[in-house]
């Protein structure tokens, strides 16, 4: 017997089996004279003939027309009619079997399987695609139905698919449930119903959407209003899930190898001890920068099917979610695919009814879909009454452990390794604790210079992944905090032994602290507080904030100074709102937070609360506390007020750092150090005499300088001591600090500009 050897081959005899029963319907109204194929009609059909060349398309066989060839339609008898239809339908029948013996799929039975329809629905989606595939069929609808010309449907009718299979009226009343909300090809959104301003249900057209249709012809293409928010990924490897944690990778392959048996075995769900579960939901907790998606694409690959990702930051927003959502759920089932969800946190965020029921139904629509959903959202998922229906894994990926990251940086760089040069593997695992798609962005903005500079013969080394991971880093903060940049060294800073010590511990401390906690094992033994706090303190201009500079830019790393005006609000709540949004964004960016001036915001604690200010301020600082703690970045606190900070704090603090207003013979390597080599001198400078006469911090001596080069600019001379001396006493005296009065000034001295 001969088979089927594609699903439109099938379809095409499915359609055909369609004309004629059709035509036998067209014969039976014809005889009837229920219409007649003249006069109002005859620029539809002018006649029989007509007729019979719209419908003498392939049909049963290998090319034969689908009616036998020597006679026209209009000279069969109705007995004939009726034999060519039983004849149709059991070749149709036969053919089948023969192709799903062989093993074969056929689009158009996968669907009715995999959404459970009956008969007549499948009838219903033919009739529709039938009309997508061959325009012309629209004319054979609306001759069965006796349209008048000016009443002609460009989409098919229910009243043509009543005509065509419900032959009596019990038949058509039965057939009513098909196009309610509850049927199978409704729900699932397998056809479009459209009302065309009527209330009569046999009036009402409808549509197969093409991705159904598609689906039936083997061809995969999705609905054209997810492509706003959908990527389609055809995996590749699933080496993305040996980057997890041994507990991670044991438990998910193991749930994965139970649900490929379970499909492989024609089961409905996953079943173990006589409990059926519809299907996975893997929960990812923790941000974007995770790799989520790549752990996603690992398990689609395990279970070699595509992988959706869909951004719901951008599905909310979209105009009608109930409605895409419907059509996501359809083409994943169709299309066998596994769905992500990420930044799935943004509709749980909004409070208001709309994103409220969204939420709920996409619960819903999840817990009914057969197959494997993951879900990656900041916030621990807590929703597990509402998926009863589904296995629920939940993990919490956190930065891998250093051989893990190594590891990362050596497959990724294998990738492109005609572009490699000299590359420290080991020094990238320990300055940057990133999972693999950060990686892979730094490598490709390495492989992009490369490109730029091919003509120099140019090579991915260390310093162009640094810079392109600097790159990767999360800008976010931009808006709360000012970038600190810095291009100093310690050379530039004139401190005491003692405070270079401490500063350089703390160096050491940030290079190395992702090997101690994660490789030697601390992080399991210290739970939280394993970040680094630190507090400089000291008088203003003693070189806090320019320390801070030094540390971010030793460990390549960004450094963002908060701003309290944006951070701080007169709306209870709100200022926990920013500080939680602050800290979570220095943690996926991995920056450096810089609390300039921090007694304003670390104070102490009211003890006697005597209104609702003291009471919110007091809660503002407890919650900073726990942040603090939480916190596993760097974050450090400058201060003027060391005894203004609440001794909660500096207790979490890693390292208190004092920055002493500098002696005498600190102050004259700080006027020496500060002058550029580009700036005219006109005459040696006396930095004894300037640092004996004027006692200032590092902060007011740049200022002095700056204002005597301005003098000397003014005057057309190079700088002179008068300069530096005249500008050191206006200084002084807009600070309030004294100088010596007894040493005698330097004689106004001008030395012209060449």
């Amino acid at each position: 017997m001969e088979y089927y050897r594609s699903s439109r081959d099938y379809l095409n005899d499915r359609i055909g089996h369609l004309k004629w029963l059709i035509l036998g319907r067209i014969r039976a109204l014809v005889k009837e004279e229920r219409i007649i194929p003249k006069g109002r009609y005859k620029k539809l059909f002018t006649n029989m003939k007509e007729l019979e060349r719209i419908t003498h398309v392939p049909g049963f066989g290998e090319s034969s027309p689908i009616q036998p060839p020597g006679k026209p339609i209009s000279q069969y008898t109705d007995d004939e009619v009726t034999k060519a239809i039983a004849s149709a339908e059991r070749e149709l029948a036969e053919r089948t079997e023969a192709t799903l013996m062989r093993g074969r799929r056929i689009a158009l039975l996968d669907l009715q399987q995999m959404f459970e329809l009956s008969e007549p629905e499948l009838n219903l989606v033919v009739l529709g695609i039938a009309a997508e595939l061959e325009p012309k069929m629209l004319l054979l609808y609306n001759f069965i139905c006796g349209l008048p010309e000016t009443a002609w449907q460009w989409q098919p009718t229910i009243e043509a698919f009543f005509r065509v299979f419900a032959d009596t009226q019990e038949k058509a009343l039965e057939y009513r449930k098909y196009f309610t909300l509850q049927s199978p090809l409704l729900q699932n959104r397998l056809v479009s119903v459209q009302s065309v301003d009527s209330e009569q249900l046999r009036r009402w057209t409808f549509t197969v959407p093409p991705s159904v249709v598609n689906f039936c012809i083997d061809v995969k293409s999705y609905q054209i209003h997810l492509g706003f928010f959908l990527e389609v990924v055809k995996p590749t490897s699933d080496r993305y899930l040996s980057y997890y944690s041994a507990e991670l990778q044991a438990t998910l392959s193991a749930s994965l190898e139970h649900y490929l048996e379970s499909t492989s075995a024609g089961e409905l769900g996953m079943i173990y001890g006589g409990v059926q579960r519809n299907g996975l939901l893997v929960c990812l907790k923790g941000h974007v920068e995770l790799g989520q998606r790549y752990l996603a694409e690992a398990v689609a690959h395990r279970l070699n099917k595509i992988l959706l990702i869909v951004d719901m930051n951008r599905l909310v927003n979209y105009g009608d979610f109930v409605e895409v959502t419907h059509f996501l759920f359809r083409d994943a089932r169709l299309f066998d695919a596994v769905i992500l969800f990420y930044n799935a946190h943004k509709v749980e965020e909004e409070t208001a009814f709309r994103s409220f029921f969204s939420f709920s139904y996409l619960l819903n629509r999840i817990n009914t879909f057969p197959g494997v959903v993951l879900y990656a959202s900041d916030k621990v998922f807590t929703h597990d009454d509402i998926v009863h229906s589904k296995v629920v894994l939940k993990y919490e990926p956190s930065t891998p452990e250093f051989e893990i990251r190594k590891r990362i940086w050596e497959d990724e760089l294998s990738t492109v390794q005609g572009l490699v040069g000299e590359v420290d593997t080991t020094q990238m695992a320990t300055l940057f604790g990133f999972h693999v798609n950060q990686v892979k962005g730094a490598v490709r903005f390495g492989v992009d210079r490369c490109f730029a500079l091919r003509n120099q013969g140019y090579r991915l080394d260390t310093q162009s992944l640094i810079d392109g991971s600097q790159a990767q880093l999360n800008k976010a903060l931009s808006y709360m905090a000012k970038r600190v940049k810095s291009k100093l060294t310690w050379d530039d800073m004139i401190l005491p032994k003692k405070t270079k010590d401490v500063l350089d511990e703390i160096l050491v401390n940030a290079k190395y602290r992702q090997t101690v906690l994660h490789d030697w094992g601390f992080k399991k033994r210290l739970g939280i507080g394993t970040g680094i706090g630190i507090m400089f303190s000291g008088e203003p201009g003693t070189g806090k904030t320019m320390a801070a500079g030094i540390i971010a830019s030793q460990l390549n790393k960004e450094i963002y100074k908060i701003n309290i005006s944006t951070v701080v609000s007169k709306w209870a709540g709100e200022t926990e709102k920013q500080l939680e949004r602050v800290f979570n964004e220095a943690t996926e960016s991995q920056s450096i937070l810089l609390f300039d001036e921090a007694d304003s915001l670390f104070a102490k604690r009211t003890t006697e609360v005597e209104s609702s200010t003291d009471r919110f301020s007091n809660m503002m600082i407890n919650f900073l506390l726990q942040k603090i703690e939480e916190f596993e970045g760097v974050c450090i606190l400058t201060t003027n007020l060391k005894s203004a900070i609440d001794k909660a704090f500096v207790r979490r603090l890693s390292y208190r750092v004092e920055f002493p207003f500098p002696d005498e013979k600190a102050r004259a390597a700080i006027w020496e150090s500060i002058i550029p080599d580009e700036m005219p001198k006109g005459e040696e400078f006396d930095y004894e005499y300037l640092a004996k006469k004027y006692k200032m911090s590092g902060g007011h001596i740049k200022n002095c300088l700056l204002r005597a080069s301005f003098f000397a600019l003014d005057e057309n001379s190079k700088v002179t001591m008068f300069h530096l001396d005249k500008s050191a006493q206006k200084e002084c005296s807009e600070i309030g600090a004294l100088w010596d009065i007894n040493m005698e000034s330097p004689k106004p001295f001008v030395v012209p500009l060449r």
